[in-house]
């Protein structure tokens, strides 16, 4: 157990690092985050995107007219699976409950640590886009 508990801090360690340091882990767009994330540990793989949720725009929100984009961060399981969704940036609070609930639509090939699958913590961008 105390094995896990360390790979997981060190790991979150690393992943705070990555998201001061590493621009490339902010930037982009239609939910393309997780895919670009680097690391410069060789041998510490990072989760990979599976499959994700065609974003709507909530009809809730349309009078508000704006396109919104919600940080949020997970804790990704050995099978790949969300868990422990959080909000870490937003330019609108009243999106992220929409953000948090399609971020558990995502499915995941998991993150490895030595060549063995860990759990890992991610941030990506829910991007809200106004059909027009």
């Amino acid at each position: 157990m105390k094995a896990i508990i360390s790979d997981l801090i060190a790991t979150l360690i690393i992943l705070s690092i990555i998201s001061c340091n590493d621009r490339s882990f902010q930037k982009g767009g239609n939910n393309q985050n997780t895919e670009n994330q680097t690391i410069s540990d060789p041998f510490i793989k990072m989760p990979e995107v599976i499959s994700k949720p065609d974003i709507e725009y909530p009809v809730k929100m349309i009078n508000y007219g704006k396109e919104v984009i919600v940080y949020v961060s997970a804790r990704i399981d050995l099978d790949g699976n969300v868990n422990d969704v959080k909000v870490v940036k937003s330019k609108n609070s009243a999106f992220n409950k929409y953000a948090i609930n399609y971020a558990y639509e995502y499915k995941f090939k998991p993150g490895e640590k030595d060549g063995k699958k860990t759990e890992m913590y991610i941030s990506w961008s829910i991007d809200f886009k106004l059909n027009k």
